[in-house]
């Protein structure tokens, strides 16, 4: 994806699988000196994802903790946006960085009514398909690989 310096971009956060979950914690990570950290929006369609489920204290070196959880389970649509992070390019031109979905800082953890304490995997998509990667038995999220200047 392709962004004008000083352009802000709100890059969605989609999930697969997702279901009769109770926990989800992963990060995100990127380099500051590209896209700086403007915003993280909750979109609305996984309740309980509010500003209190965001660790935003790293953001300034490009790192974002997600911890979200809900006793009762939920379930999305294969698809859905839970979220954007919001970058602005401030980055020399035509100087891109990967949005890695991680385990650093928060380590991957998820689980569901189905499996109580026991982690499931998740497998993050960076770039892909939602469906090309992403088999029924396992959680699956994605985001966009790169994000350039130009």
């Amino acid at each position: 994806m392709q962004v004008s310096q000083d352009s802000l971009v709100c890059i969605p956060i989609e999930v697969r699988n997702f279901n009769d979950l109770t926990t989800v914690q992963f990060s995100l990570n990127w380099n500051p000196s590209i896209f700086k950290f403007e915003g993280i929006n909750p979109t609305g369609n996984l309740a309980g994802l509010t500003a209190g489920s965001f660790d935003l204290s790293l953001s300034d070196i490009g790192v974002l903790g997600i911890n979200w959880q809900d006793t009762t389970g939920v379930t999305l649509p294969d698809g859905t946006a839970i979220l954007e992070l919001c970058l602005r390019a401030v980055g020399n031109r035509e100087a891109c960085t990967r949005i890695d979905i991680s385990s650093s800082p928060n380590a991957f953890l998820v689980q569901s009514t189905q499996t109580g304490d026991r982690n499931l995997s998740l497998n993050p998509l960076h770039g892909e398909n939602l469906y090309s990667r992403c088999d029924k038995s396992r959680f699956c999220i994605r985001c966009a690989t790169y994000l350039c200047g130009i």
